[in-house]
Protein backbone atom coordinates (compact mmCIF):
# COMPACT_ATOMS: atom_id res chain seq x y z
CA UNK A 1 0.00 0.00 0.00
CA UNK A 2 1.28 3.17 -0.97
CA UNK A 3 1.37 6.30 1.54
CA UNK A 4 -0.78 8.42 -0.73
CA UNK A 5 -3.28 5.75 -0.50
CA UNK A 6 -3.26 6.15 3.55
CA UNK A 7 -3.54 9.92 2.55
CA UNK A 8 -0.40 10.16 3.86
CA UNK A 9 0.66 13.02 1.24
CA UNK A 10 3.81 14.00 2.66
CA UNK A 11 5.41 10.93 3.09
CA UNK A 12 4.48 10.09 -0.27
CA UNK A 13 6.36 13.24 -1.50
CA UNK A 14 9.72 12.11 0.39
CA UNK A 15 9.14 8.61 -0.78
CA UNK A 16 9.08 10.08 -4.61
CA UNK A 17 11.24 12.04 -3.95
CA UNK A 18 14.02 9.27 -2.84
CA UNK A 19 12.62 7.57 -5.92
CA UNK A 20 13.72 10.50 -8.22
CA UNK A 21 17.09 10.70 -7.00
CA UNK A 22 17.57 6.75 -7.96
CA UNK A 23 15.94 7.36 -11.09
CA UNK A 24 16.47 11.21 -11.92
CA UNK A 25 15.46 10.74 -15.58
CA UNK A 26 12.18 9.33 -14.31
CA UNK A 27 9.35 11.83 -15.93
CA UNK A 28 6.59 9.80 -14.03
CA UNK A 29 7.82 9.88 -10.68
CA UNK A 30 8.10 13.61 -11.35
CA UNK A 31 4.62 13.92 -12.18
CA UNK A 32 3.64 11.74 -9.24
CA UNK A 33 5.30 14.10 -7.20
CA UNK A 34 3.44 16.84 -9.10
CA UNK A 35 -0.27 15.24 -7.94
CA UNK A 36 1.00 14.88 -4.37
CA UNK A 37 1.90 18.57 -3.77
CA UNK A 38 -1.81 19.07 -5.66
CA UNK A 39 -2.96 17.15 -2.83
CA UNK A 40 -1.44 19.04 -0.57
CA UNK A 41 -3.02 22.22 -2.00
CA UNK A 42 0.99 23.44 -2.44
CA UNK A 43 0.22 24.48 -6.05
CA UNK A 44 4.15 25.72 -6.66
CA UNK A 45 6.09 23.24 -5.77
CA UNK A 46 3.24 21.06 -8.12
CA UNK A 47 4.14 23.39 -11.07
CA UNK A 48 7.85 22.90 -10.76
CA UNK A 49 7.42 18.94 -10.25
CA UNK A 50 5.06 19.02 -13.68
CA UNK A 51 7.82 21.58 -14.93
CA UNK A 52 10.57 19.29 -14.10
CA UNK A 53 8.75 15.98 -15.75
CA UNK A 54 8.08 17.85 -19.00
CA UNK A 55 11.79 18.74 -19.42
CA UNK A 56 12.37 14.77 -19.02
CA UNK A 57 9.68 13.72 -21.52
CA UNK A 58 10.10 16.79 -24.00
CA UNK A 59 12.42 13.62 -26.36
CA UNK A 60 8.97 11.21 -26.24
CA UNK A 61 6.86 11.94 -29.25
CA UNK A 62 3.68 13.53 -29.04
CA UNK A 63 1.49 11.39 -26.75
CA UNK A 64 3.81 9.23 -25.55
CA UNK A 65 4.90 10.47 -22.06
CA UNK A 66 3.32 12.84 -19.38
CA UNK A 67 3.95 16.29 -21.09
CA UNK A 68 0.13 16.78 -22.41
CA UNK A 69 -1.34 16.17 -19.00
CA UNK A 70 1.50 17.96 -17.46
CA UNK A 71 1.09 21.34 -19.19
CA UNK A 72 -2.43 20.80 -18.71
CA UNK A 73 -1.80 20.39 -14.88
CA UNK A 74 0.08 23.45 -14.74
CA UNK A 75 -3.15 25.31 -15.84
CA UNK A 76 -5.07 23.72 -13.46
CA UNK A 77 -2.55 24.26 -10.24
CA UNK A 78 -2.47 28.15 -11.37
CA UNK A 79 -6.54 27.87 -11.58
CA UNK A 80 -6.53 26.63 -8.23
CA UNK A 81 -3.96 29.38 -6.65
CA UNK A 82 -6.06 31.75 -7.96
CA UNK A 83 -3.60 33.05 -11.06
CA UNK A 84 -6.19 32.86 -13.72
CA UNK A 85 -4.17 34.95 -16.00
CA UNK A 86 -1.15 32.48 -15.91
CA UNK A 87 -3.94 29.55 -15.96
CA UNK A 88 -5.02 30.56 -19.32
CA UNK A 89 -1.34 31.18 -20.44
CA UNK A 90 -0.93 27.02 -19.26
CA UNK A 91 -3.93 25.73 -21.04
CA UNK A 92 -3.05 27.70 -24.35
CA UNK A 93 0.63 26.46 -24.52
CA UNK A 94 -1.04 23.33 -24.09
CA UNK A 95 -2.90 23.19 -26.73
CA UNK A 96 -0.61 24.62 -28.77
CA UNK A 97 1.69 21.14 -28.59
CA UNK A 98 2.22 19.59 -32.19
CA UNK A 99 -0.47 16.90 -32.05
CA UNK A 100 -2.12 17.82 -28.68
CA UNK A 101 -5.04 14.80 -28.27
CA UNK A 102 -8.25 16.49 -28.86
CA UNK A 103 -9.62 15.48 -25.20
CA UNK A 104 -7.35 17.30 -23.87
CA UNK A 105 -7.36 20.31 -26.29
CA UNK A 106 -11.08 20.65 -25.55
CA UNK A 107 -10.38 20.52 -21.40
CA UNK A 108 -8.41 23.35 -22.14
CA UNK A 109 -10.86 24.98 -23.95
CA UNK A 110 -13.03 24.48 -21.31
CA UNK A 111 -10.82 25.65 -18.15
CA UNK A 112 -10.08 28.90 -20.19
CA UNK A 113 -13.68 29.56 -20.27
CA UNK A 114 -14.13 29.20 -16.72
CA UNK A 115 -10.70 31.32 -15.53
CA UNK A 116 -11.98 34.03 -18.47
CA UNK A 117 -15.60 34.27 -16.60
CA UNK A 118 -13.69 34.69 -13.45
CA UNK A 119 -11.44 37.39 -14.28
CA UNK A 120 -14.50 39.16 -16.21
CA UNK A 121 -16.76 38.69 -12.53
CA UNK A 122 -13.57 39.95 -10.54
CA UNK A 123 -13.62 42.70 -13.39
CA UNK A 124 -10.09 41.93 -14.64
CA UNK A 125 -9.03 41.77 -18.19
CA UNK A 126 -7.76 38.20 -20.23
CA UNK A 127 -4.51 37.95 -20.94
CA UNK A 128 -4.02 38.46 -24.58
Amino acid sequence: MFFSDLGQHKAAVKDYETAADLDPANAMLRECIAGEYMTLTEYDNAIEAYERAIELAEPAPPGAGPTEMCRYNIGIAHKFAGRYEEAIKAFRRCMEIRDCPDHIAKLCIQRIAVCEAVLQKLGRPNPP
